[in-house]
């Protein structure tokens, strides 16, 4: 997806999500939304599924284990947040899997349309319907094996079913609510025990 897409879907997800923290930090948010497209090894590596699916892992592995340890700062926490939702949105992005057959041309139209329709998808009902769905499922992660897991099974499911521009948008804005939700609330209960331990 390009910047602007990034970007869009970061506001709708900003816009849904009911957390003061987030509501705080909305900028680093942002920023860490696009930040993986900010980066030369952007060229490198592109973010395909299978080539940095387990870089990712490692990222909200470490990710976690910071909230847990409580050993970075809230703003560096929701930058890092928006980093898994770049990756988790191109994941579900056609021309970012291996089954895509066009060449960097049609790429690059395809995210160019993509841009559009996303922006205009996500100030839908359908979007607001999509994010409370979403919050129904919350209370199905508690631990990264079980967001690994989704993810894993959602993608395989992905990739046998017809692609295209509406449908991409949908997987976009469902995978990236359901699993800022549960990161979320992962980091959200770290935090409620760490305070009962010090009560």
């Amino acid at each position: 997806m390009r910047k602007k897409s990034h970007i869009a879907l970061a506001g709708f997800l900003v816009r849904e999500m009911d957390d003061t923290n987030m509501q705080k930090h909305w900028k680093a948010f942002y920023f860490g939304s696009i930040l993986p497209d900010l980066t030369p090894k952007m060229i490198t590596d592109p973010h395909e599924f299978d080539s940095s699916y387990l870089e990712l892992k490692r990222r909200i592995a470490k990710l976690l284990s910071e909230a847990r340890e409580h050993a970075c700062k809230e703003g560096t926490l929701f930058c890092r947040l928006g980093v898994v939702m770049h990756y988790l949105a191109d994941y579900f992005t056609f021309p970012h899997n291996t089954t895509f057959e066009g060449n960097l041309k049609d790429h690059c139209l395809y995210e160019r349309d993509m841009k559009h329709e996303l922006r205009a998808r996500i100030q839908t009902e359908e979007a607001i319907e999509i994010f409370e769905n979403q919050q129904k499922k919350q209370n199905q992660i508690h631990t990264a094996a079980q967001l690994f897991d989704y993810i894993e099974e959602m993608h395989r499911t992905y990739l046998q079913r017809r692609r295209n521009l509406a449908d991409d948008c949908r997987w976009i804005m469902e995978m990236c609510s359901w699993a800022l939700i549960g990161l979320v609330n992962i980091i959200t209960d770290y935090k409620n025990t760490a305070t009962a331990v010090v009560i």
